[in-house]
């Protein structure tokens, strides 16, 4: 994927009229370099272009210095290391152009204490660039041996997978805008993680300076899957704006450049707001496991997605989760707990009432860059209530959870105004055979003795319902929480 962007980024000033298939010329590729310049750092009086483009049959050869391209971000504290991007441009009758690169140099990004690098086998991309979306109606991208690699003082992390697909088609939408659509496919996931304990602070270390401290081991967890897959959605994708911003960054390098025209790049960004009004993204894994220093946890199923629409006025987002087969390791937990052990989750929950842009718009308006505090607590706090205005709900939509004995339906909805209160419906079955199992125990474990108390309890306040199941009312807000009507001490 980061191959795509910087694609992207390398076609993006392509003139919106193209020639119809004819030898390329040198005075059209000197013409596409001064475009593309404008988002790769136009050279200083004497220094090298960023950026060369030289004729190849009916082609243009593109190469692009990645490093020299990125260096607006400098005074954020991104760079990268020296990587070189080739890709081949080819004009279409109809305005659009063919892009074609099969280049895959590895490519190292600094951010602050983080280091990410990319790396492939092979790698192949083709798509048709249309200047008037300013970004992809169609591309294909194919790579081999992937590799992905973080650092950072808590965290490293390899992440690989044996072969990954990026497809992927950009449409018109209202007002000059893109909705983009792409769906990624890999297999022979896998991701060694390695937590590590935060350094001690600098000064803290006692004893003798010139022998070194203890090593401060870390957590091994390694995550694999036979296959995932991906769908990403950007609805109404401010593609122009997104482009405008960038090339703004690339004519102010330094962080006193930016600084002295900070007006102009509010008012960029508060044009491009918000930049999308929907977002939608699902992850599936049909096979996932962790191996542990406790051992294995697996699920043959999972799968995340969000769902986030109305980011230009008033935003829903719809979150959901799922599970199935979960298992961990044997040994690992006190044997009373075997039937309370989630084994199947699926969730919904929905978020209704915040205003993205109006927050965004707030946090802009707010930062001032020349400040050694950008953006102050008070500001933040403006901007926390431009976000949530005082209303909007929570909604569990109908939802699972499963254990060995129990099976537990829920659904309800809490309002944010005039104060947080609302209600949830939880369904069960399952409980007195749990109980049972606990009580059983309970005369040589004082764990399950300890657990039974809330369970017993519960059933208690539970109410019949005539299918067997029992049911329970929770109402919050306003007062002591109520099950069924009776309240809590």
């Amino acid at each position: 994927m980061a191959r795509t962007l910087l694609i992207g980024l390398a076609v993006a000033a392509i003139p919106i009229v193209s020639a119809a298939a004819a030898p390329a010329t040198p005075e059209e590729a000197a013409r596409l370099t001064a475009l593309f310049e404008r988002y790769v750092s136009h050279p200083a009086p004497g220094q090298p272009s960023g950026v060369s483009v030289v004729p190849a049959g009916e082609s243009y050869a593109v190469t692009v210095d990645v490093k020299r391209a990125a260096a607006g971000l400098d005074s954020f504290g991104i760079t990268f290391d020296p990587y070189t991007s080739k890709t081949l441009l080819t004009p279409q009758p109809d305005g659009t152009w063919k892009v074609h690169g099969d280049d895959s140099p590895p490519m190292v990004v600094h951010a602050g204490n983080q280091t990410l690098s990319f790396a492939a086998t092979s790698s192949s991309f083709d798509g048709v660039y249309d200047p008037k979306l300013r970004t992809f109606a169609s591309f294909d991208q194919h790579q081999a041996g992937t590799t992905t690699v973080r650092t950072s003082p808590t965290l490293d992390q390899n992440t690989r997978s044996e072969t990954a697909t990026w497809a992927g088609t950009g449409v018109a939408a209202e007002g000059g805008t893109v909705t983009t659509t792409a769906h990624y496919a890999a297999t022979g996931f896998a991701s060694d993680i390695m937590l590590k304990a935060a350094p001690a602070p600098a000064g803290t270390t006692p004893g003798n300076p010139a022998v070194p401290p203890p090593s401060r081991t870390g957590t091994a967890i390694t995550v694999t899957a036979p296959s995932s897959v991906q769908d990403v959605s950007l609805g109404s994708l401010r593609a122009g704006a997104l482009l405008d911003l960038w090339a703004f960054v690339v004519a102010h390098p330094t962080h006193d450049s930016l600084v002295a025209a900070q007006d102009d790049l509010k008012g960029l960004l508060r044009a491009g707001l918000p930049y999308v009004d929907s977002l939608k993204l699902k992850a599936t894994l049909p096979v996932l496991a962790a191996s542990t220093p406790v051992g294995v946890v697996s699920t043959k199923s999972f799968a995340a997605g969000i769902d986030a629409s109305g980011l230009a006025a008033t935003g829903r987002a719809a979150v959901a989760l799922s599970l199935s087969d979960l298992a961990v390791p044997p040994g690992q937990l006190p044997p009373w707990s075997s039937g309370l052990v989630p084994t199947a989750l699926d969730l919904h929950v929905t978020v209704d009432g915040f205003h993205a842009a109006e927050a965004a718009l707030a946090t802009v308006n707010a930062v001032d860059l020349a400040k050694d505090v950008v953006i102050t607590p008070d500001q933040k706090a403006v901007a926390g209530r431009a976000l949530w205005p005082g209303n909007g709900t929570v909604t569990l939509a109908p939802s699972r959870l499963t254990t060995a004995m129990l099976d537990l339906r829920m659904d309800g909805q809490a309002s944010f105004a005039p104060a947080f209160a609302g209600r949830v419906t939880v369904t069960g079955t399952g409980l007195d055979k749990e109980i049972a199992a606990l009580q059983a125990l309970a005369a040589t474990d004082p764990g399950a003795g300890q657990v039974l108390g809330p369970l017993v309890l519960a059933k208690n306040l539970a109410k019949p319902n005539p299918d067997g199941s029992l049911g329970w009312l929770i109402e919050f807000g306003g007062g002591p929480v109520k099950i069924n009507g009776a309240p809590l001490q």
